[in-house]
């Protein structure tokens, strides 16, 4: 018996079941619709996502419904190379799949000159990159955040105050990132940029979750073999 398989396992075992201890500290959103709201009043920032939930409350989760391929067709070269996987939580509401939107509603008329401020990339940590898209009604494609090419002042979503409005949310690989934003604008009446503090958002993209993971453990033929079955994929 290999000793050191044996401890490889285990120390498997419980960094699962860490994990799932962790996803278990947060609300996990998996469907329907929802917002990540930002604005300012009563003189700050305010963040929130999901349904005026605390940012660090909520997890946003894609699950295996979101998975696209990324298409043959001229325009979508940004999101990586054609065929690839990419997980999306789409522009249009799609049954099974988040509807995520951008809202600044709770900031009242005139907080912002021409009434606007921009939402800003500001770090991703993950296993992949995260971009953001809208596609517009001829076919037209106009990129907001990416990181695939590096995260710089460009990346960057005029976002209306107040207002509400949808666009594409994309990720390239499966796994957990921790995505960062900041907003900044004008005050009216004032000439300096107000830049609120970075504000990191929580995604789960098709990651397991209690109660939908078996595991087999088994030595044969002198190995020790780990299986991980989902309960879609178990037979």
């Amino acid at each position: 018996m290999n000793q050191y398989s044996v401890k490889n396992v285990i120390m498997l075992l419980f960094g699962l079941i860490s994990i799932t201890a962790l996803a278990g500290e947060r609300l996990k959103w998996t469907d329907g619709h929802g917002d990540l709201s930002v604005g300012y009043q009563a003189g700050d920032w305010d963040w929130g996502i999901w349904v005026n939930s605390p940012v660090d409350e909520v997890i946003v989760s894609l699950n295996d419904k979101a998975k696209n391929t990324i298409p043959d067709i001229a325009g979508f070269e940004f999101l990586g190379n054609v065929g690839d996987p990419v997980w999306i939580a789409p522009q249009v509401d799609r049954e099974g799949v988040i509807f995520f939107g951008m809202n600044s509603s709770a900031t009242p008329q005139g907080t912002f000159e021409r009434n606007r401020f921009d939402l800003m990339l500001t770090s991703v940590e993950g296993p992949g990159d995260f971009l953001t898209w809208i596609t517009g009604g001829a076919g037209s494609i106009e990129v907001g955040l990416n990181s695939r090419d590096g995260i710089d002042v460009s990346d960057r979503i005029d976002v209306p105050a107040p207002g509400h409005f949808h666009q594409n949310w994309g990720f390239t690989s499966p796994g957990t990132y921790h995505v960062g934003f900041t907003g900044e604008g004008i005050l009216a009446g004032q000439s300096a940029l107000n830049v609120s503090e970075e504000q990191v958002y929580r995604f789960a993209v098709n990651v397991f979750d209690r109660g939908e993971l078996d595991m087999e453990v088994a030595y044969e033929d002198g190995e020790w073999e780990l299986v991980l079955l989902d309960e879609v994929n178990e037979k």
